[in-house]
């Protein structure tokens, strides 16, 4: 029964996941709370973090993970097929009607309303990743905070100004969050 509902439940987020894994980091969040498949926000954060640094697409990345912190290796599967078989019967479909599906105004229509709806959601992600690393004391943690902010800063000057490799950017930024929380 549970691995019906971790598929049902990606099936669904599959359906709204336009705009990459992190369209789906806030939507399964709520969604993985509200059934009580974490016990708080950090468990989640701590499973996102995971999916970042692990090699291949982060939605996919996420939803295995998720699907195995609730039920194992089988949750594992049954999160990713639900989450990629959204877009596996789209896909089909649009090779099926490709140039009628694509000229239609209807069709037009709607990839017009789903352009803002996807930044929003990136967006929200990027919120969300702000308030999930924020340290346990939150914003009355002024070390955790100066430090976070200087980590970032140094993060933002090496990735722009510097054109650094994100590799570099990353061990450099984990040896500074060492040395300074």
């Amino acid at each position: 029964m549970i691995l019906l509902e971790i598929f049902l439940t990606l099936f669904g987020i599959g359906l709204l996941a336009f705009g990459g894994g992190y369209v789906i980091v806030p939507l399964l969040q709520s969604e993985a709370l509200t059934r009580g498949w974490f016990e708080s926000v950090y468990e989640f954060a701590h499973l996102v973090g995971l999916a970042q640094i692990t090699p291949g697409p982060l939605g996919i990345n996420i939803a295995a993970y998720t699907g195995h912190a609730v039920a194992g290796p089988l949750g594992a599967i049954a999160a990713v097929l639900g989450l990629l078989a959204p877009s596996f019967i789209l896909i089909l479909l649009v090779c099926l009607f490709l140039r009628k599906f694509y000229e239609h105004r209807l069709t037009q229509a709607a990839l017009s309303g789903i352009r803002p709806v996807t930044i929003g959601l990136i967006a929200s992600a990027g919120i969300t990743f702000i308030l999930m690393s924020l340290p346990l004391g939150g914003l009355s943690d002024t070390r955790g905070i100066l430090a976070m902010t200087a980590i970032f800063a140094v993060a933002l000057g090496l990735s722009f100004a510097k054109k650094m490799n994100p590799i570099w950017i990353i061990l450099i930024c984990a040896a500074l969050g060492i040395l300074l929380y």
